[in-house]
């Protein structure tokens, strides 16, 4: 266990050479899916999100700036906040830079910070000392990174608990005991908009879901609705399950937004999948930047950062008054990369 009161002037940030780890769990593959993240790998040890990925090396993109009304700027810190406790499940990227980030927002205000212990786990006395610390420092709000601190803080905690990079939270009941939570996907309606400005022949999305996301499901039909769009969707229980219903879903779509659901997709339906897009020509958007060397057109994700903005957000808004029933909020803004060699297959010009 690792705790410290920080200030701006005494806390250590984060070195940038961790940014090479995962930045997304199958998130946030990070939680990334980055969101998703590290694997403990000792006894005991809390549930984790295991990344698709894991093994599969960064391949170079070209990276697009988003156009100036996809950009919004980063919050104005214009109210104090009382400390705020951080618990990261882990010291990776995914988990470290949007606790590093949310240091730079809340200024010289004090901050609390914990990791895991990887090695003993969040379970037992070890569990019971650190939600005793936490709960001795009365923080205001308790901002849980990753799956294992979001399960640890939302039964442990007694303030206010906020959590992000965790993608399969529906699967969690005990996860319901949290005010809120920021999505490891970007607001869909802006990437549709995005996708749109990128391909004005766009006019049909096809999503495949794993069970429990009735409420993003729900999300996707209305952007798809606001942007004019034709919107197919299947729900999977596998990886070979997601191959049979995306091949059957292909005749009614021209694009296809793969949802970074670990428990339905595998490398090799991942392979699949982009396999028979390519030879039918159906353009992939990804929220995982490392798909794109599987022949993606184009990556959506949220960085860290921009994770943290939106926490930041959450943050703010339950000053003003406590949440009357649980909130998922997603971030507005978000990185774009293209796989340059699909673009130019379907003539999309990315410069």
């Amino acid at each position: 266990m690792e705790a410290g009161m920080h200030k701006r002037e005494q806390r250590v940030l984060i070195p940038a050479q961790v940014k090479i780890g995962v930045r997304v769990s199958l998130v946030a593959i990070a939680c990334a899916l980055a969101s998703a993240c590290g694997v403990l790998t000792t006894a005991p040890q809390a549930p984790v999100e295991q990344p698709v990925l894991s093994e599969i090396p960064p391949v170079n993109v070209r990276r697009l700036a988003l156009p100036p009304e996809a950009i919004s700027s980063s919050p104005a810190n214009t109210e104090p906040l009382a400390p705020v406790a951080v618990v990261l499940s882990s010291d990776i990227f995914a988990y470290s830079g949007v606790a590093e980030r949310l240091f730079e927002l809340l200024d010289d205000q004090p901050i609390a910070l914990f990791t895991l212990d990887a090695n003993t786990g969040a379970a037992g006395p070890y569990e019971a000392a650190m939600a005793a610390e936490i709960n001795a420092l009365e923080p205001r709000a308790t901002v849980a990174i990753g799956l294992p601190a979001a399960l640890f803080a939302s039964r442990s905690v007694e303030s206010p608990v906020v959590f992000c990079q965790v993608f399969n939270y529906a699967e969690y009941p005990e996860l319901a005991n949290a005010v809120a939570a920021v999505s490891v996907l970007p607001s869909f309606e802006r990437q549709l908009h995005f996708w749109k400005g990128v391909d004005s022949s766009l006019t049909s999305v096809g999503a495949i879901f794993g069970p429990g996301h009735e409420a993003l499901l729900t999300d996707s039909r209305r952007a798809a609705e606001s942007e004019g769009l034709e919107f197919e969707h299947r729900v999977s229980q596998s990886d070979q399950e997601t191959v049979y219903l995306f091949k059957r879903l292909a005749a009614d779509i021209d694009g296809f937004w793969l949802v970074p659901d670990n428990r339905i997709l595998s490398l090799s339906a991942i392979n699949e999948v982009m396999d028979y897009a390519a030879v039918h020509e159906i353009p992939v958007v990804v929220s995982v930047p490392e798909l794109l060397q599987f022949g993606a057109l184009m990556s959506l994700a949220a960085s860290p950062a921009q994770v943290a903005d939106t926490v930041f957000e959450v943050l703010r808004s339950l000053l003003v008054s406590a949440a009357s029933s649980f909130m998922l909020v997603a971030p507005d803004t978000f990185e774009v990369e293209f796989n340059p060699i699909v673009a130019a297959r379907f003539g999309l010009g990315v410069d």
